[in-house]
C-alpha cells in the first residue's frame, strides 16, 4: 500500500496518484473513473469500455488534440 496526502488544487481536495498505480489500474490521465466510498474507504475504479457512455467523433478528436497540444504546437513551429 502506498501512502499519500490530501492536498488542494484550486478550491477542491485532491489525492495525487502515482504513475505506477495508474498503470496498475490500467488508466491514464484524462480517463474516466468511478469514485465511491465503501465502509470509509475511497474506491477508485476504472470505467470499462462497455460501461463508458458513447462519445461523438468531435469529442474524441477534441480530446486527442487536447492531449497532444504541445506536440502539435512544436510541429507547427518547425524544426530549429
Amino acid at each position: 500500500m502506498t501512502q499519500t496526502r490530501i492536498t488542494t488544487i484550486g478550491g477542491s481536495a485532491a489525492v495525487l496518484i502515482s504513475t505506477e498505480i495508474l498503470e496498475q489500474m490500467g488508466v491514464q490521465i484524462g480517463d474516466a473513473v468511478d469514485v465511491a466510498v465503501v465502509d470509509n474507504t475511497l474506491v477508485v475504479r476504472r470505467v470499462d469500455e462497455d460501461d463508458k457512455p458513447e462519445r461523438t467523433l468531435e469529442e474524441i478528436i477534441d480530446e486527442i488534440f487536447e492531449r497532444r497540444a504541445d506536440a502539435y504546437r512544436r510541429l507547427a513551429e518547425g524544426a530549429e
